[in-house]
């Protein structure tokens, strides 16, 4: 595993942070310092589970390259005050984002402000995020309305082809550089100004995507408040029992329409996401914990994954070997490798 921290203030003269990691068997956005208040990663199929990041900000923008090996489901919910866009750079087989099939001309915004879902394999996204008013302001006297008149694309602005690999060729060469300078010395300047160069470059791909102005909001995708309700009750048990009648009252909807849901956003039926989300969970707890006896059973018991009984142990040692390919006691192991 190789985890390094670039430059805790690469450029302080703009106060540019650039950090870049690989190989890590963890990855926590939040502590990254990037603009997001809540992530969860959901393995939902045997395989490696390693991940990748390169960052660039400063007190306004954020650009991130983040590459994900593991199949599954991954969660993120930015700043209410950042407005954040997802692009995928290449993936595996099939990848979803937002509940929409990922292709080259897509560029995904969140839905309800600020909710990312992404499900796929093999996967690697640049993303960036920016300050939502000023975004707006600008957008809109560019587009000569009202602030307040303007509202957003949701889920995916579509691109010609042209100007979706000029973005992709934008963001990729402003981190790049920022990764550049962020490995010289303290002393070190970016050639151009992060922020503006950034603001610019999104601004102009979603005013030529979007040549007239949203007025009007259109009718909220359903899906994503099922999925987002659904997940919302699942944080508040906190390791309790959570039942299908508790997430299709959360959600407000019957057990048919929470199960199409989740199989459109989440690739898998609810209990048994919600039962990986908790088994992956597991995973990164155990890396982080002290190694020692009882340790495995304690945080299982914590996470809602076992009962008291020797059975119960069973099914979940069973449970997260198919999920991760080893035994829990090896995962713990790790943590003084």
């Amino acid at each position: 595993m190789s985890r390094e921290l670039e430059s805790e203030d690469s450029v302080p003269e703009q106060g540019i942070r650039a950090w870049q990691g690989s190989g890590l068997r963890d990855y926590a956005p939040i502590e990254a310092r990037l603009p997001v208040v809540e992530n969860s990663i959901t393995q939902n199929a045997l395989g490696p589970s390693t991940f990748g990041a390169a960052i660039v900000s400063n007190a306004d923008v954020t650009v991130a390259r983040t590459s994900n090996r593991v199949y599954g489901v991954g969660r993120t919910v930015v700043n209410p005050d950042c407005l954040g866009f997802c692009i995928p750079l290449s993936w595996e087989g099939v990848l979803k984002i937002n509940g929409l099939v990922a292709t080259r001309t897509a560029i995904h915004v969140p839905v309800e402000d600020a909710f990312f879902h992404i499900q796929g394999r093999e996967r690697v996204i640049i993303g960036c995020g920016l300050p939502r008013a000023s975004f707006v302001e600008t957008v809109a006297a560019l587009q000569g309305i009202d602030p307040y008149e303007s509202v957003l694309c949701t889920r995916a602005v579509e691109l010609a082809p042209d100007i979706s690999e000029f973005v992709r060729n934008g963001l990729t060469a402003i981190l790049d550089e920022g990764l550049r300078a962020g490995r010289a010395s303290t002393s070190s300047a970016l050639p151009f100004d992060l922020t503006n160069e950034v603001f610019d470059l999104m601004v102009s791909m979603y005013l030529q995507a979007c040549p007239k102005p949203m007025r009007k909001a259109g009718r909220a995708n359903s899906a994503a408040r099922i999925v987002r309700a659904a997940e919302e009750r699942f944080a508040q048990a906190a390791g309790e029992p959570v039942s299908l009648a508790d997430l299709c009252l959360a959600a407000g909807v019957s057990q048919t329409a929470l199960h199409g849901a989740f199989q459109s956003w989440c690739g898998e039926p609810p209990m048994a996401y919600f039962r990986k989300r908790r088994l992956t969970l597991m995973r990164s707890r155990l890396l982080h914990a002290e190694n020692r006896r009882g340790a495995v059973k304690e945080a299982a018991l914590d996470l809602g994954l076992m009962g008291a009984g020797m059975c119960e142990f069973g099914r979940f040692s069973r449970d997260y070997r198919r999920l991760f390919g080893e035994a829990p006691s090896v995962t713990l192991s790790r943590h003084s490798a």
